[in-house]
């Protein structure tokens, strides 16, 4: 017998309904070239969503050059990439969320694929002319950039296709008039003591720069620099707590090498008229 990918399905499928997590799967909220997106009914029939993660099937290549988790068996199936994959993802929802972090709030993780909370809005990239203040979302977008250095992590695809408006928005931190931003798709974080970090910064606070000049013809002089932000992070190395040891697994420069309850979030204190924003 062939293992399949609708069969890897299943199998994660099946696992999550047995442990009363899911009831049945909905329609298709997204595909992509790694990660097909369901939205599913809970238990206590809350609506929530399932990421299956399908590393491999495009380019084994290209998957080793954007993630790191295989770098010490270069003879690992796409079935455990994936898996890999999804465990990453899911681990790190679990601790930005628990820092508040507007994230998806993570259920369960079972092979290959994430259950997690579903999202009320839609992607950035549809958003057009109507902003009203483009400037201050421009601002919250750069602000969680550098809210994840402070925690010692690089998003490494931060874009308009992983940034989310919801429309229940709260009131909490990066709330926009009517709307609170969400930020996913976390499977390629890298730490700020990756040999590229600087690089992958860059080009997150790059692409956010790009696409609010050419959607919303937004430009601003001011944006966060990799050096300054690094010298504001502050972890107490004395306070760790053993608790983050699962996140020390086989991953030498990610980030998961950083114990994310020894640092905090912390909101840049200088007078930057590109970069303060209000909590």
């Amino acid at each position: 017998f062939r293992l399949t990918r609708q069969g890897f399905n299943f199998l994660a499928l099946r696992e999550l309904t047995n442990s009363k997590v899911i009831k049945s799967l909905g329609s298709v909220i997204g595909v992509g070239k790694e990660s097909e997106v369901y939205s599913v009914e809970g238990e206590e029939d809350s609506l929530l969503c399932i990421k299956f993660h399908i590393l491999g099937e495009q380019s084994f290549r290209q998957v080793k050059k954007k993630r790191d988790f295989h770098k010490r068996n270069d003879f690992l199936s796409r079935f455990e990439l994936s898996r890999k994959s999804a465990e990453k993802e899911f681990l790190y929802l679990e601790k930005l969320y628990k820092k508040g972090f507007p994230v998806p709030q993570p259920i369960k993780n079972n092979r290959h694929a994430v259950v997690m909370e579903y999202i009320h809005g839609e992607p950035l990239y549809v958003r057009r002319k109507e902003l009203r203040n483009p400037g201050k979302l421009y601002r919250e977008c750069m602000d969680l950039i550098v809210q994840f250095a402070h925690l010692g992590l690089i998003h490494g695809d931060f874009n308009e296709f992983n940034l989310l408006l919801d429309e229940d928005g709260d009131g909490d931190l990066f709330y926009y008039d009517d709307w609170k931003l969400y930020v996913f798709d976390l499977p390629q974080v890298v730490s700020v003591r990756h040999e590229n970090a600087e690089e992958y910064f860059d080009r997150d606070v790059d692409c956010i720069r790009i696409f609010f000049k050419k959607r919303f013809h937004y430009e601003c002089d001011d944006y966060p620099q990799f050096k300054d932000v690094l010298g504001k992070r502050s972890p107490d190395p004395d306070h760790v707590n053993e608790d983050d040891d699962d996140v020390e697994d086989d991953h030498d420069d990610d980030a998961a090498t950083i114990p994310l309850d020894d640092l905090r979030l912390e909101n840049d204190d200088e007078n930057d008229d590109c970069l303060d924003v209000e909590s």
